[in-house]
């Protein structure tokens, strides 16, 4: 049964992936590549994670399925850098955009 399991989320990473890197070859860096419909959305959608949060600037934000890094995006353009950040995601492709404007810098 263990190994049954092991095969189904090994098949769901895989079409996960493929997904993904044909939105990306469609659209590009494009918020329409990880689902969104627009940028205004996505942020809307950001913007409900910081309702009641304490400030950023000492904490550390794992952003799991980050795609673009976008979420980090968001923060810095409203003055909420963390004092640690990691994106974390199962695609490749994605990260390596995301590495191109944001370096792969710790922190």
């Amino acid at each position: 049964m263990r190994r049954e399991k092991e095969i189904i989320l090994k098949e769901i990473a895989r079409e996960t992936i493929e997904r993904y890197r044909r939105r990306l070859k469609q659209f590009g860096k494009d918020p329409r590549t990880l689902g969104w419909d627009t940028v205004e959305n996505q942020w809307k959608r950001f913007s409900a994670t910081l309702a009641g949060l304490p400030d950023l600037h000492s904490r550390t934000v794992l952003d799991i399925g980050c795609g673009f890094g976008d979420y980090l995006h968001f923060l810095r353009e409203r003055n909420l850098s963390p004092r640690h950040y990691l994106g974390w995601d199962l695609n490749e492709d994605l990260l390596s955009v995301a590495r191109k404007v944001f370096g792969d810098t710790p922190g």
